[in-house]
């Protein structure tokens, strides 16, 4: 789907993944991985140009609070949930939420 010319990942793409491997895959170190994989690739995806403004959600205060934030690529408020579900150890979530973060703020303004 990255490389395709016809269509290009966004935030609801990431979320499913991230779900479908929460509800399909064993509670293994390895299911771990792949989650914190397919969210570091959400962040480093640049979305595509309408994304951010696209006007699906019904009023302004819920597109605001689910647009993805500044230098975060495809991670908006739906992606981070699932990533809090996919972790039971709060430590876990915490540490994969700083690297976001770090990387998120050395990309503002950048894209």
């Amino acid at each position: 789907l990255l490389a395709s010319e016809y269509a290009r990942p966004d935030s609801a793409t990431f979320s499913g993944m991230i779900r479908a491997c929460v509800n399909l895959l064993p509670n293994t170190e390895d299911r771990d991985d792949r989650v914190i994989e397919l969210f570091r690739l959400a962040y480093c995806t640049v979305p595509s140009s309408g994304a951010p403004s696209s006007p699906r959600m019904g009023s302004s205060t819920t597109s605001e609070r689910m647009r993805a934030p500044p230098g975060a690529g495809c991670v908006d408020a739906n992606v981070l949930q699932r990533l809090r579900h996919a972790f039971p150890s709060t430590e876990d979530y915490i540490r994969v939420r700083e690297d976001f973060e770090k990387h998120r703020r050395r990309h503002v303004g950048e894209e």
